[in-house]
């Protein structure tokens, strides 16, 4: 792998994880409002689940420093591609929560 892209996507996946997780965690808060009792369960699920989401995605970067993704390319990507699968699931799940959560009216 090119070191100098490698580097560059480690940096926007940190930048996703920064912004990612606090978004999350303030949304939910706020959608809590709105909230029936089962579903500020799944919130507070939601905001764990994030965290240890976040949890994965450090310890996977300390798996693979660069040295380690060049020693092993595949077993990085295949390492790099079930984490984003989670990510993009998670992601869904959120969102669908979250809009249903959104578009209901103030009472």
């Amino acid at each position: 792998p090119d070191r100098a892209r490698l580097t560059t996507v480690r940096l926007q996946l940190a930048k996703l994880r920064l912004v990612h997780g606090p978004l999350i965690t303030r949304v939910s808060m706020f959608a809590e409002a709105v909230a029936r009792p089962d579903e500020a369960n799944r919130l507070k699920e939601l905001r764990s689940s994030n965290v240890r989401l976040l949890q994965l995605a450090t310890a996977h970067i300390g798996k693979w420093p660069i040295e380690a993704v060049e020693a092993d390319w595949l077993g990085y990507r295949q390492a790099t591609r079930e984490l984003l699968r989670r990510w993009t699931n998670k992601i869904q799940l959120d969102g669908q929560l979250l809009d249903t959560l959104l578009k209901r009216p103030l009472s």
